[in-house]
């Protein structure tokens, strides 16, 4: 919920998640709306952003991912904005959502996540199937 109101009619979603300060050491999941329906651009752990792959969401899972975002309450984390002082190589995130009427949810931490994260993020990658395209870049 977004300040009481569900997320709904997504037209972007950005996560990035941060493993620590390697090259390449993160993923970013994009998945955005477009006058052919939606699309995801997915760049791996590891992998340049030159090797992010591109596909279009089958009809439907956008809808899984409202539903999933509301079910972890994750509009509520907007604003959130935390991190941890005490770790100096630690992991962190940046979640964006953007909806067609304008609202958005932005949080950002660092070592410090909002409630439901991780449920968010490891959801999200079943939905995109990112370990489908893990196995065939590897």
């Amino acid at each position: 919920m977004l300040f009481g109101k569900p997320v709904s009619d997504i037209v972007l979603l950005d996560l990035i998640y941060q493993y620590g300060n390697y090259m390449n050491a993160f993923v970013h999941y994009r998945v955005l709306k477009d006058e052919d329906g939606y699309s995801a651009v997915l760049k791996l752990r590891d992998k340049s952003e030159d090797e992010s792959v591109r596909f279009p969401v089958t009809h439907g899972k956008e809808v899984e991912i409202e539903d999933m975002l509301n079910r972890y309450k994750a509009g509520k984390w907007n604003g959130f904005n935390r991190s941890d002082k005490y770790v100096l190589d630690g992991r962190s995130f940046s979640f964006q959502v953007k909806m067609a009427d304008g609202s958005e949810v932005y949080a950002h931490g660092y070592a410090a996540f909002p409630r439901n994260f991780r449920e968010v993020r490891e959801e999200l990658e079943k939905i995109l199937e990112v370990d489908k395209w893990e196995r065939q870049e590897g």
